[in-house]
């Protein structure tokens, strides 16, 4: 049961979290309700050029991601034991796979500010399918996002984001068919909108048999995503360089 949690943690990362891009540093914060516990996250992600890094703490856990669009590369790192773990081999090893993700991402026509961007709302649905243990259940993610569509770092966000997509960066840890388009789907649909500063998702799982009532402990929560601060002050190269025991020989 705790490498489901883990999947789940994993998994809501990869869709939730919000990239920043170039010299663009984000600041933001994750908590949740619901579930088996309150969970509280903190991230703090780096980009420059093509290159990104984010600092993450959650669960007791400190973990950093990088990723390197040019050397299509994407590790995570767990900054206690030092371990590089691929995020492809990562997820293959989870005791499930995953069916055809549908994405909706679509405008709700109300605005507000947020940090002193504008930003436009966006109402969101996301529907993953998984078996675990023979058993078939549905996670679904719904709620509203506040995407900013102009400010300062918002085309460097939107340049690192689409590059990210095209090479299967941000997809990969659910590469295993057509669900890998659904997640790019989302991923690019936020591109092509902006930055993401406030999301508001209900997560649920629904299915039959004791797995799916295991995982809906867990999966029926709210989730409050918040940017904090946005920084387009310079970053130094070797703070977003992959980590020399992940490159590749």
């Amino acid at each position: 049961m705790k490498a489901l949690r883990s999947a789940f943690v994993v998994g809501f990362l990869v869709l939730v979290a919000v990239p920043a891009f170039a010299d663009v540093t984000v600041k933001m914060t994750v908590s949740t309700t619901g579930g088996t516990a309150a969970m509280d996250m903190s991230m703090v992600t780096y980009v420059k050029g093509m290159k990104m890094r984010s600092d993450v703490k959650v669960m007791d856990q400190d973990m950093s991601v990088f990723v390197d669009v040019a050397a299509e590369q994407q590790v995570l790192i767990n900054n206690a034991t030092k371990q590089v773990m691929d995020f492809n081999a990562l997820m293959a090893n989870l005791p499930m796979t995953f069916g055809d993700i549908t994405v909706s991402v679509k405008p709700s026509g109300q605005t507000k500010e947020v940090l002193g961007y504008t930003c436009a709302g966006f109402t969101i649905e996301v529907t993953m399918p998984m078996t675990v243990m023979n058993e078939t259940v549905t996670m679904t993610m719904s709620g509203l996002a506040w995407i900013a569509k102009e400010g300062p770092g918002v085309a460097e966000y939107q340049a690192f984001t689409k590059a990210s997509v095209a090479g299967g960066l941000l997809t990969n840890p659910f590469a295993q068919g057509p669900q890998a388009k659904g997640v790019a789907q989302m991923q690019a649909a936020f591109a092509e909108n902006g930055i993401p500063l406030e999301q508001d998702l209900q997560i649920t799982v629904t299915g039959a048999g004791e797995m799916a009532q295991a995982m809906s402990q867990m999966g029926n929560m709210r989730t409050t995503t918040k940017v904090i601060a946005i920084s387009v002050d310079p970053i130094p190269d070797d703070l977003v360089a992959m980590p020399a025991a992940a490159v590749k020989k």
